[in-house]
């Protein structure tokens, strides 16, 4: 009876001090790489079924989109209906929508930034995810997976919406480039601003 309570005692012990290093801060690394996209390496953003010309024939074919985030490039791969691949291409031009994962995560490390943590904590409202890529901005240009992220309030006197943060972050590289991008509206904006961005209104 003894030797059983000792041997009970002790995966007991073996147990807790095991869910006791998941909890901890390695644990929370964990965490916090399952919700960076850029972990799985290749995010495929769009995929349809097409019909191409192949060898003088028409032949099923699977299209998928993707961003690579270890090359930090958009490609596009096309597989026959056996999985076969077709072709895959680089295409550095191509400017893809974030999925819904890659969105979350833009969103997490805006609500992180120092600059931006207490103006988010106080809105309403947190969106964003459209794209922005511009030729005269080197961080988002080729190679950046940069997008918005917007933290509205409501107005105190009940007139409508006012913008508390505009930034711009690049999940690629995991950083808010522009923290104050534009500048906050002091003035109230049309709801209808918002359903533009988001497909309704809070």
């Amino acid at each position: 009876m003894t030797r059983s309570r000792n041997v009970f005692a002790t995966t007991l012990m073996a147990t807790l001090l095991l869910a006791g290093c998941q909890s901890g801060p390695t644990a929370v690394a964990r965490a916090d790489a399952a919700r960076d996209p850029r972990v799985s390496g290749v995010v495929v953003v769009r995929s349809y079924d097409d019909e191409f010309k192949i060898d003088g024939g028409d032949v099923r074919v699977h299209v998928e989109y993707a961003w690579d985030y270890d090359r930090a490039i958009a490609t596009e791969r096309i597989t026959d209906p056996q999985g076969k691949l077709v072709s895959l291409t680089d295409q550095p031009d191509l400017t893809l929508n974030l999925t819904d994962a890659e969105k979350a995560y833009a969103l997490e490390l805006a609500s992180a930034d120092p600059a931006l943590k207490a103006q988010i904590e106080q809105s309403d409202y947190l969106y964003g995810g459209f794209s922005y890529r511009e030729a005269s901005d080197p961080d988002c240009y080729l190679g950046s997976r940069c997008v918005h992220v917007v933290a509205s309030a409501r107005g105190s006197a009940g007139d409508g919406w006012r913008k508390l943060v505009h930034a711009i972050v690049d999940v690629q590289t995991g950083r808010v480039i522009h923290p104050d991008f534009g500048g906050a509206e002091t003035t109230p904006f049309d709801p209808a601003q918002l359903k533009a961005h988001q497909g309704n209104t809070p």
